[in-house]
């Protein structure tokens, strides 16, 4: 599982990562990027700030499972594809990270709707969806 949260002293978090083993990779390079997300059970995505979700789509084009926020563009961007949790609420974030890594059949199912929704996603679509957050910043 990657995760940028996981492992901290919270008892949620200790509950969430207790059932699988998190690794903590660092700095990964662009280059061992999607073998790194493909690899994982999940990609845990819990942006308080996010501009189009970009991260969030490349690991399901990766194949990853997808536990991100509801908060932002990341429920426009992932849709039916990735769990959505509130990114404040520790409980119901371990809540999903213990469903997401104990049913296969959920994994399954976020894997596939994932890299369908990645390919329904064109980088003009990407590039206007910025141009209107930057639109939006301007006033």
């Amino acid at each position: 599982m990657l995760s940028p949260r996981c492992g901290g002293a919270d008892r949620h978090h200790r509950r969430a990562c207790g059932h699988v083993r998190v690794r903590f990779l660092g700095f990964v390079s662009d280059a061992d990027y999607p073998s790194a997300v493909s690899g994982s059970l999940l990609y845990f995505f819990p942006s308080l700030f996010e501009g189009f979700g970009l991260p969030a789509l490349e690991a399901m084009a990766a194949g990853s499972a997808v536990v991100t926020s509801s908060t932002t563009s990341l429920p426009e961007v992932c849709s039916d594809a990735a769990v959505l949790v509130d990114p404040t609420d520790d409980a119901q974030m371990a809540d999903a990270l213990v469903e997401v890594t104990t049913s296969h059949t959920l994994r399954q199912q976020l894997q596939a709707r994932g890299l369908h929704r990645a390919r329904q996603t064109t980088w003009r679509q990407v590039a206007e969806r910025t141009l209107e957050i930057y639109r939006e910043v301007a006033g």
